[in-house]
């Protein structure tokens, strides 16, 4: 924030129910989301002022396992895995949800589906963006490109529709 950056997210890529059940923490899941968040916007709180806003970006990252990829995991189980981490982001008011670093359209779509059930358990609308991560192949690891990945989720009314990390930005520029 010190550098200008407007926003900022939360330390919780890893925070579903599925990838903290790894450290013994599935059950804090929606807590530690919602710790996540708060300590966020403290921050965004301090370097905001009338004229110059800064935004707190619930980061949500692609799990341990994909529906397509690595399998392990049903569309409902990861459903609710995401509902409980946007229950806790949403809770801790996070200005937007961000689907980050998505390997796999199935699981986005379950992420999305995991938002609005927890959007319709809070009766509140909040904006979400998504990003995928480009392989050196040209594709997510779930093998689709990405006007097919875009075209998989473009009916949704989201913030943006993104690439991040993976091969480096002069990688994806040609994507």
């Amino acid at each position: 924030l010190e550098a200008g950056a407007d926003i900022l997210e939360t330390n919780s890529f890893g925070g579903t129910p599925l990838v903290l059940g790894e450290y013994g923490l599935a059950d804090k899941a929606q807590e530690i989301n919602r710790a996540a968040s708060e300590l966020a916007r403290e921050v965004a709180a301090e370097y905001s002022n009338k004229s110059r806003l800064r935004f707190v970006a619930g980061s949500i990252g692609p799990t341990t396992k994909a529906i397509s990829v690595t399998g392990g995991v049903t569309w409902d189980e990861l459903a609710e895995h995401y509902r409980t981490q946007a229950l806790g982001l949403i809770q801790g008011n996070a200005d937007f949800l961000l689907i980050e670093t998505s390997q796999d359209t199935l699981n986005v779509k379950a992420a999305l589906e995991g938002i609005d059930r927890a959007s319709s358990e809070l009766n509140i609308t909040i904006p979400v963006a998504v990003q995928c991560t480009i392989e050196t192949m040209g594709t997510i690891l779930g093998g689709q490109d990405i006007e097919s990945f875009y075209a998989s989720i473009a009916h949704r009314d989201l913030l943006w529709i993104g690439m991040n990390c993976a091969t480096g930005p002069n990688f994806m520029r040609d994507h």
